[in-house]
């Protein structure tokens, strides 16, 4: 049944009873969705997800020539030992 909404009194309205009861449902579960937006979003800021915003973008339009690593010593010298 549908009823027309007319204040509050459609509430004590017994067809506008069940429509109203969805409430109890999504009052809560929007409540627990915000918390977990922000601790996702405060999870963010201390990771330092927003520290550098425009570095990203601009790093792609520089072409850069991929580097050969470097042999260290300590590396080398461990290699003669053996």
């Amino acid at each position: 049944m549908h009823c027309a909404y007319s204040g509050f009194r459609s509430i004590r309205n017994k067809g506008c009873e069940v429509e109203l009861e969805i409430l109890y449902l999504l009052i809560p579960l929007s409540l627990v969705l915000v918390v977990v937006i922000g601790v996702v979003f405060w999870w963010a800021v201390k990771r330092g997800q927003f520290d550098d915003l425009e570095g990203p973008a601009y790093q792609i339009l520089f072409d850069e020539e991929p580097t050969k690593p470097e042999s260290r010593p300590d590396a080398a010298a461990r290699e003669t030992k053996k």
